[in-house]
């Protein structure tokens, strides 16, 4: 007996140290294959992260998740020599499938973070399906890690670039600088401000999450604690941007020049070592590698063949979906577009169109139009932009569509907001913009016009563009606003455009549903 048990203590150790490369390997090759079959979406997300230094850090979250992986698989000092092997969970096919179908959604309708994250959705779930249960618990958190490596957070950038101005504002009048505000304009007796992008916080808040995770999973292990601990270290990130944009005006207020981007990261940096510092006082010691159970005697063996035939299969089921949205891509609209003349009705009257140059930001339309109208000397224009054969890049609803560029040099975004009017005689929410240029000023009323439908809401147009999709309906869809010089006394201006939709809405439908039928 003594003769044998040698050879199976010596086998048992060989089989403990394969286990971090078996992992890292399969993680490696499923990421990579997932990757390569959804190469569009990849391609969308590498874009980004070369275009914009706030997703910089992109670069880096697989290679991480990946060392993470390995360093969950390993046996700590003192655990048992024998594992449980990677048993392939069958019904994690199904899980594959439906993330497979949220990206063919998000594909077709051109919502690209959706594609983004069903992308690395199906990686988690094909890990699922090759490991099994036990060992996709065990590696969870390398696993979420990897959704890091979708660009996400650019919609929250209109409310933190507000919250960034009012918040400067008040830290500038409560220490007695004098300053006057228009929206995310402030001008103060040394010169004018404005809160741009690149000033609203995205980047500080996505570092401060993966940073923070990151120290929370090595740290704590009660779920309470990392909880706490990330939502202080996003709480810690918006206020370090107020405090780097109010230090930017006080340096250009007292002192000659400042660079952004280095007192912002400075400021950052102190915060987060501040938080990290406070962190380690509560901290419950470094989390090792997870403990590895030991296999039950009796426990049934997995073939080795089951492993591939699990990843061939998950793959497989994945490749299915960028063949279906090829086959649905190619019976998109592609003729080109003619917009219809929108005919006056009601004691509206045609007219030369109004003087003012303004124009909405829309990114590649497929035409364009704007229109003028009278009654009893008050101007209403019309702005009408087209879109068919929506991909990402030329869609009605972008984050890039805007009423006003961030960086116009003419005109400024005063205020944004919504009303409800009726169009067609129907209640409908709409969105409302007040811009202002040296010497006019307009007030913007616009919504979104599809199948009939006029809707302000960003999420019932890409759910109708999916469905119209799916069921091969063209998808001409148009960005309608109605617009109108006003004065101090908005209210007058509000009202003249409330007489405008309710007389003329009908006909800009009607010009639309021609449009769309041409």
């Amino acid at each position: 007996m003594h003769a044998d048990a040698q050879p199976r203590t010596k086998l048992m150790n060989v089989r403990v140290t394969r286990e971090p490369f078996l992992t890292t390997l399969l993680l490696t090759a499923i990421a990579l294959a997932i990757l390569a079959i959804f190469w569009p979406t990849t391609q969308s997300m590498l874009e980004t992260w070369r275009r914009s230094s706030t997703y910089g850090h992109c670069y880096l979250v697989i290679p991480i998740a990946i060392a993470m992986a390995w360093r969950q698989s390993m046996a700590p000092a003192g655990a048992p020599l024998t594992v449980e092997p990677f048993r392939p969970f069958w019904p994690g096919l199904a899980l594959v499938a439906a993330v497979g179908f949220a990206w063919l959604l998000g594909e077709i309708a051109g919502v690209a973070v959706v594609a983004q994250f069903a992308v690395i959705g199906m990686v988690v779930a094909t890990a699922l399906t090759v490991w099994g249960k036990s060992w996709a618990r065990r590696l969870a958190f390398p696993l979420a890690f990897l959704f890091f490596a979708v660009p996400f957070g650019e919609g929250l950038l209109p409310f933190l670039m507000q919250w960034t101005a009012d918040a400067t504002v008040a830290a500038l009048r409560v220490t007695g600088v004098p300053v006057y505000q228009e929206g995310n304009y402030f001008v103060v007796p040394t010169g004018s401000w404005s809160i741009i992008e690149a000033c609203g916080g995205v980047r500080y808040l996505i570092a401060a999450l993966m940073t923070g995770c990151v120290f929370a999973w090595l740290q704590y292990r009660s779920l309470f604690k990392r909880i706490v601990f990330v939502a202080a270290a996003l709480i810690v990130a918006l206020v370090s941007n107020w405090l780097r944009a109010y230090a930017i005006v006080l340096m250009g207020q007292w002192l000659v020049g400042a660079d952004h981007n280095t007192w912002g990261w400075l400021i950052f940096a102190v915060s987060m070592f501040g938080l990290f510092a406070a962190g380690m006082r509560w901290s419950d010691g470094p989390s090792g590698a997870c403990t590895l159970l030991a296999q039950p005697a009796n426990a049934p063996t997995v073939s080795m063949h089951a492993i591939p035939a699990a990843l061939v299969a998950g793959l497989l089921t994945a490749a299915v979906w960028p063949i279906l949205a090829a086959q649905i891509e190619s019976r998109v609209d592609t003729r080109a577009v003619r917009i219809d003349t929108i005919t006056p009705r009601g004691n509206w009257q045609a007219a030369p169109l109004d003087s003012g140059n303004w124009a909405p930001e829309l990114v590649a339309p497929k035409a364009v139009a704007a229109q003028s109208f009278t009654l009893n000397r008050s101007v209403v224009n019309v702005y009408l932009g087209v879109y068919r054969g929506q991909k990402q890049g030329a869609e009605l609803v972008n984050m890039m569509n805007r009423v006003v560029d961030n960086d116009s040099k003419r005109w400024r975004l005063i205020q944004s907001g919504a009303a409800e009017v009726r169009i067609m005689g129907e209640p409908t929410t709409i969105r409302t913009a007040l811009v202002r240029s040296a010497n006019e000023q307009l007030l913007i009323w616009h919504w979104y016009w599809l199948a009939g439908h006029t809707t302000s809401s960003d999420v019932r147009v890409k759910v109708q563009l999916a469905l119209q999709r799916l069921s091969g309906v063209p998808d001409t869809a148009a960005w309608v606003a109605v617009y109108t010089q006003v004065d101090d006394d908005i209210g007058a201006g509000a009202r003249r455009l409330n007489a405008f939709v309710e007389a003329m809405s009908g006909s800009i439908d009607s010009a639309l549903a021609t449009t769309a039928q041409r």
